[in-house]
């Protein structure tokens, strides 16, 4: 009759949690992604806590195929399933196509 209950476990942030790597992509400095992740990460615990790691000039699909790679290159040996993606990836790029690359 009803649908499958899926039961979640939330935990507070404390000093145990290791925060997920983060990779701020950006055709240009990166300062602006870097904010991004920084202001997304304050949501979930300290700022100053956040790893992240920022990838500059980054301006053509061998260059976003080079982010994606580091990324899931930061997936830790026998990771859970919610660990196996590697890093979150946040961009800010000026190009559209490059943008719709990026997400795909």
């Amino acid at each position: 009759i009803f649908g499958t209950t899926r039961t979640f476990a939330v935990a507070p942030w404390s000093e145990d949690v290791k925060p997920k790597p983060i990779l701020a992509a950006s055709d240009n400095t990166g300062r602006a992604a870097k904010r991004l992740a920084e202001v997304a990460f304050m949501q979930f615990g300290c700022s100053e806590r956040a790893n992240i790691e920022v990838m500059s000039d980054v301006r053509t699909e061998e260059g976003v195929c080079a982010v994606v790679a580091k990324a899931a290159s930061k997936a830790p040996a026998n990771a859970l399933v919610i660990e196996k993606s590697g890093a979150m990836i946040i961009y800010t790029v000026a190009d559209p196509e490059l943008g719709n690359f990026l997400e795909e």
